[in-house]
């Protein structure tokens, strides 16, 4: 139906990502259930900036491209936690949880992030 077409157009990348990370991700709709109970769309950092809000577009699962747009779109660490392996720009998935859950800015691919204060990017330790 309708959903398996919808699904279809999310790049495979992301629905791993999604996968890997919300026990109860359903492909189908691209949502979870947070442990608030709150039924969620999963954004992942695979999806593009037009993606996110407007239908979804496919990008290629080696783009850079779409892992920065993730830092400046995130809205919030999602309730539920994350499980599963996976490494983003040579990190480990925990460390990408952690460093997004402290720095709003933070981008995965070169592990850095904005300091409040200004001045250079930082590396997230």
């Amino acid at each position: 139906g309708e959903d398996s077409a919808q699904a279809a157009e999310l790049p495979a990348a992301h629905l791993e990502w999604c996968a890997s990370r919300y026990r109860s991700y359903r492909p189908d709709d691209n949502s979870y259930r947070s442990y608030s109970g709150e039924q969620r769309r999963c954004i992942s950092p695979y999806l593009d900036a037009g993606g996110a809000d407007e239908g979804y577009v496919k990008v290629r699962d080696s783009s850079v491209e779409a892992a920065s747009i993730y830092g400046s779109t995130y809205q919030g660490w999602p309730d539920e936690e994350a499980w599963g392996e996976g490494a983003s720009g040579g990190v480990s998935a925990d460390h990408v949880d952690y460093c997004f859950s402290r720095y709003r800015s933070y981008r995965p691919e070169d592990n850095s992030y904005q300091p409040y204060d200004g001045g250079p990017r930082r590396q997230c330790e």
